[in-house]
């Protein structure tokens, strides 16, 4: 294919343009899901301490720009029973 004629100049810069907007669709739509997701944190505060033991309140809290839904713990028993233990 060669270059002489204006209008494969013009077919080159219009794919290339395509392919371009394409890219940045892609970029922009990745980063609007990445900035509108839910974000949830998690951090154990004392409730009350006495001689004994202390209680404690693990305390969630959303700071995403989007409602968390359906949020759920894990946690396996032998690393409750090991913070319980200490």
């Amino acid at each position: 294919m060669s270059l002489s004629n204006p209008d494969d100049w013009k077919t080159v810069l219009s794919v290339l343009a395509l392919v371009l907007s394409i890219v940045s669709f892609m970029f922009t739509r990745r980063s609007w899901l990445q900035s509108n997701r839910p974000i949830v944190s998690a951090s154990v505060e004392t409730h009350a301490g006495g001689n004994e033991s202390i209680a404690y309140n693990l305390v969630l809290s959303n700071t995403g720009n989007r409602p968390a839904i359906n949020v759920r713990i894990r946690v396996k028993e032998v690393e409750i029973d090991a913070c319980i233990s200490e």
